[in-house]
């Protein structure tokens, strides 16, 4: 168990070289770690503890009813979910069986651990369509940049490396920028469609999970309330075992389950709820705020200014600015990300040189 847990540390590894932003990380990383360590804590309830226990007061072995019941699946009644408990019923969901009722089987608690795993996938994949894209551009093009610690010659000599390479590709990120907007895009996509595939999962009852238990309260009195996460994970069921008799005629024993996997489920599945909508709306906001740098060349003025507190002449900056695309000025946003602010102050006096005499022609357009 420990061992699987720190196989799940390798998810967070802190690289000298950054080739997405914070939104991308909550979804490739934070998430993906949070749904692979639910899926290891839940395999281990099922699979190393005792998931369920149901009641018998008759020959047939404990184990045996127990092993039936999880796998054959446990029911509710309908009908029973919202009546008095103690009084018209023991429980929520149980009651005895009439022709007019309806069973509400339970089978999702043996795919839990198996949904959450491929959810996590999901969440990677478009972390692994960007790496594919990028391919470790952005390491080869900042070099030893990022670090402070470098001797003039070196500095000088990478940043003029840089700069030539810079100038030469001017004009080409175009589709490097499209791959990065698309999985960005992807991201957000996929958490919709988490938000779908789960409600989808769990019988239609995940959109509306995290509302009900937010507005469900603890003054309400025990008896006569309707607590949402029974509902949705009853930790108390109904089991029907058929066997033959001594006398060769099929019995039927009706017995109660109790399947404790459902109460980590219900807790599980509410933190889900709320992540996943949190996650939803950050990325929502977060791609509206990238598409505003695309048709809004004042807030890529503002996101490099914000990157570049050292650089004291602010006309060799807009000078750079108003001589490159968007397309251009992401790369070189990911470059003021990774390196060294000092060294990115040099980047810029040695592109300005560059663009200055651009600059004269008077037919660049001013972002700032």
């Amino acid at each position: 168990m420990d061992g699987l847990f720190r196989g799940l540390s390798k998810l967070v590894k802190i690289t000298p070289v950054t080739n997405d932003d914070i939104v991308f990380r909550l979804h490739r990383q934070l998430t993906v770690l949070i749904l692979f360590a639910f899926s290891i804590i839940v395999t281990a309830r099922q699979y190393i503890g005792d998931p369920i226990d149901c009641l018998t007061k008759t020959e047939i072995p404990s184990d045996l009813l127990d092993t039936y019941c999880w796998i054959h699946t446990t029911f509710s009644i309908e009908s029973a979910w919202n009546k008095t408990i103690g009084v018209e019923v023991p429980y929520p969901g149980v009651a005895k069986q009439t022709k007019d009722d309806t069973r509400v089987h339970h089978h999702y608690y043996q795919w839990v651990c198996f949904f959450l795993f491929i959810q996590a996938l999901l969440f990677y994949f478009p972390r692994f369509l960007w790496k594919s894209f990028e391919a470790r551009r952005l390491n080869s093009i900042v070099m030893d940049l990022h670090s402070p610690i470098l001797s003039n010659e070196e500095r000088t000599r990478q940043i003029s490396i840089f700069v030539k390479y810079y100038i030469a590709h001017l004009g080409y990120n175009g589709i490097f920028t499209f791959q990065y907007y698309l999985c960005q895009i992807l991201c957000f996509v996929n958490v919709i469609c988490q938000m779908w595939l789960t409600d989808w999962f769990l019988g239609g009852e995940f959109t509306q999970y995290g509302w009900k238990v937010w507005l469900f309260t603890d003054e309400t009195d025990p008896g006569l309330r309707f607590d949402p996460m029974v509902k949705v994970f009853p930790t108390i069921t109904k089991c029907i075992f058929y066997k033959y008799g001594h006398s060769g005629d099929i019995e039927k024993f009706d017995t109660i389950c109790i399947l404790i996997v459902n109460i980590l489920n219900q807790k599980l599945y509410f933190f889900l709820w709320n992540w996943f909508w949190f996650l939803s709306v950050i990325t929502g906001a977060w791609l509206i705020y990238r598409f505003l740098l695309v048709f809004w060349p004042q807030t890529r003025s503002l996101v490099t200014r914000g990157r570049s507190k050292m650089i004291r002449n602010d006309d060799e900056l807009k000078t750079v600015l108003r001589s490159i695309s968007f397309a251009d000025w992401f790369v070189l946003d990911f470059v003021a990300i990774n390196v060294d602010s000092m060294n990115f102050k040099e980047i810029i006096g040695e592109l300005a040189k560059h663009f200055k005499p651009k600059g004269n022609k008077g037919n660049q357009k001013t972002i700032d």
